[in-house]
């Protein structure tokens, strides 16, 4: 049987999900939760895939937006949560066009994350950002009430010692009084903790749901690992399943009937699921059955923002005027730099290509002679981000200034691996004092998101 059929999956999964296949009988879980909710975050300033590798064109800002809306279109009392740390360290254009088009998504709450604290850029957000274990003079609101749930955030206190309070006995009671306001509404949690302390919140048995921000950190890189194994995602998974949204906002996390649209999880979770309560069967006097059925509850999937979902959009209207003004920000840099040129130790590669023939014409039939092209025809050779690696030396003095100052330093060329060569032209016997680690110079820009199939020694033969 194929099982990447996608018919065949949608079947399988229907079973897999029946309360009575699952156990035999029908009464001993409860149907999946009705409560629909779509949770997001951790951007860490990936504004839009760079494009460079499929294998992680995936999330964005635009795609993000056009998920969200197209299912609320669908489930219109679908809650969104947003588990913040989404921006960029010292990166305002970034940053401003990021905020913008996440507090145009509204979600019903949003965690004061460990970059939100840091930077205090909740201060500025009309996101109904929530912080339940912030010091009172932080001056945040604790909770958030929507028509079906009560909201809490949960941040961990080694993150900000001075103006988070720790998980003690005291912030507990204090979470039950308030949730005795509210008898009738789901109870759902946002948090950034270690799982020594999700797992402390979770034995308290309080909320129904709880939805960790992604635990890897806020230096690591993005790949495509998620993706491959979306296991993942699944942080921990007793005695209440505790997912992570993934990193980058490459793609959604869903929970109630939403969970549903994508079949992407089925051979790596459900069918574990299947295996824990086959063996729950076998115990006579089961211990654990109530703590299966709030795993069942709580269970949710993922869904990929790909290419799909990249179609014009109020968050598209944002890009357009953040790449206005990235352009505006590359001409200024540019004019500031272009001094530099008139003593660049660089000299470019056509000037290599008198005395290494050969090796010019192996380079000229690679893609890193043409680098300043992709971005030509990507419209982003103005975009200070991606032009670093796609000529020569943009972040150095005398590198790329511009196509119309400097055009013999596009593209990735001689000198980005040999070091500047200017010298070595007007005296080829001198000694070369410049040397660089080629492996070393490859990893500046071969790495995730950008390559992340990237090894050197495969490449370098290349």
């Amino acid at each position: 049987m194929n099982r990447n059929n996608p018919i065949l999956k949608m079947i399988f999964y229907a079973l897999a999900c029946s309360p009575a296949i699952l156990t035999g009988n029908s009464s001993n879980l409860p149907t999946p939760s009705t409560l629909n909710w779509l949770a997001y975050g951790d951007l860490r300033g990936y504004i839009e895939p760079c494009g460079c590798d499929p294998s992680t064109d995936l999330g964005g800002v635009v795609r993000l937006a056009n998920f969200i809306t197209e299912q609320k279109k669908i489930f219109p009392e679908t809650l969104t949560f947003d588990l913040g740390n989404n921006i960029a360290k010292a990166n305002k254009i970034k940053n401003k066009f990021i905020n913008e088009s996440l507090d145009s998504l509204k979600p019903d709450a949003a965690l004061i994350n460990e970059m939100e604290l840091k930077e205090k850029t909740y201060m500025h957000s009309s996101r109904n950002f929530i912080l339940s274990n912030a010091n009172i003079h932080l001056k945040v609101t604790p909770f958030a009430v929507s028509n079906n749930a009560v909201i809490f955030g949960y941040l961990d206190k080694n993150i900000d010692k001075e103006n988070l309070l720790g998980l003690d006995h005291k912030l507990i009671q204090r979470w039950k009084k308030i949730l005795k306001k509210f008898p009738n509404k789901k109870r759902i949690l946002l948090i950034n903790a270690s799982d020594k302390q999700i797992l402390e919140i979770a034995d308290q048995k309080m909320f129904d749901t709880i939805i960790s921000s992604n635990a890897n950190p806020l230096k690591a890189l993005i790949g495509n690992e998620e993706i491959s194994k979306p296991g993942l995602l699944l942080r921990i998974r007793s005695p209440q399943a505790i997912y992570q949204v993934p990193l980058g906002g490459q793609g959604v996390l869903l929970g109630g009937a939403l969970r549903k649209g994508d079949t992407s999880l089925i051979d790596k979770v459900e069918l574990e699921w299947k295996d824990d309560i086959t063996k729950e069967k076998t115990r006579k006097k089961s211990s654990n059955i109530k703590e299966i059925n709030q795993r069942w509850n709580n269970e949710s999937i993922v869904q990929w923002l790909t290419g799909k979902y990249q179609v014009p959009g109020i968050a598209s209207r944002l890009m357009k005027r953040y790449n206005l003004e990235l352009k505006k920000e590359f001409e200024r840099s540019s004019a500031n730099r272009l001094a530099t040129l008139k003593n660049s130790p660089f000299i470019g590669a056509q000037a290599c290509k008198s005395c290494h023939l050969k090796e010019w014409n192996i380079w000229q039939k690679t893609q890193h002679a043409h680098s300043y092209k992709t971005l030509v025809t990507k419209n982003k050779e103005k975009d200070p981000e991606c032009i670093s690696c796609h000529v020569l030396a943009y972040n150095l003095d005398g590198g790329f200034v511009s196509k119309e100052n400097s055009p013999n330093f596009a593209s990735v060329q001689c000198e980005n691996c040999h070091g500047p060569r200017k010298e070595h032209t007007q005296n080829p016997t001198a000694k070369i004092k410049t040397k660089q680690a080629a492996k070393e110079v490859c990893k500046n820009c071969h790495h995730k998101p950008h390559s992340t199939k990237f090894l050197f020694q495969s490449y370098w033969e290349k």
